[in-house]
């Protein structure tokens, strides 16, 4: 299971909304707001290689908007350029940030390492984003899948349950519970695969994983 362009169909958590009309953007143009919607408008438009020096020149204006940092890991992800998103999202987590934005940092930072096939780095940066928010569904998810990759089944397990538990749409329980199945089959339980999948398939009836596994069986 690969985490490339994983953030590009969510809302990038920190993201600044601030609506900046034409006519403020031309009378300030080394305003760190301006650069930020210019880059925003160009990343709605996956045009990610023109972006990115947008949220690089208003993240050096103004190094304490956490949605730069955010956006430039998300237009690295969709160029393929998981170092570099990596880097992007690390160097937030250094900032004076809230509480929940830093969480969310170290979840994005986990799944940067899960792209860079590092899942011991991606369980770290997993556990530190759920002891500042311990029902985030989605870095359980990922803390799952960087278990699974160390060889730690049972633990991977519990972490895919968790995430099937807490998290809030129905969609993204269905993708617990599929993982959970694929999770069953590797470890050689039929039963449980079946199972696992056809609660999956219950909840989301188009759910990929669920599909193409559970035929399979």
């Amino acid at each position: 299971m690969t985490y490339t362009g994983y953030h590009l169909s969510v809302e990038p958590p920190g993201a600044v909304q601030v609506e900046t009309t034409v006519t403020e953007l031309k009378a300030a143009p080394n305003s760190p707001m301006g650069h930020y919607e210019t880059g925003l408008d160009l990343y709605k438009k996956r045009d990610y290689e023109h972006a990115i020096p947008e949220f690089q020149e208003s993240r050096r204006l103004n190094p304490d908007i956490p949605a730069n940092y955010f956006f430039l890991e998300y237009c690295y992800t969709g160029l393929g350029e998981p170092v570099k998103a990596n880097q992007a999202i690390k160097a937030l987590t250094t900032r004076n940030i809230p509480l929940a934005t830093r969480s969310d940092a170290f979840k994005d930072l986990g799944f940067t390492y899960l792209d860079l096939d590092n899942a011991a780095d991606a369980k770290g940066a997993f556990i530190q984003s759920l002891t500042m928010k311990p029902d985030e569904a989605t870095a359980y998810y990922g803390l799952a899948e960087a278990a699974a990759r160390c060889c730690e089944l049972d633990a991977a397990k519990r972490y895919f349950r968790t995430a099937a538990k807490v998290a809030k749409s129905t969609k993204f329980k269905a993708q617990a519970h599929a993982a959970l199945g694929k999770l069953a089959l590797d470890m050689g339980d039929i039963a449980t695969a079946k199972s696992e999948f056809k609660t999956a398939l219950s909840k989301d009836p188009k759910q990929e994983l669920a599909l193409s596994w559970g035929r399979s069986l």
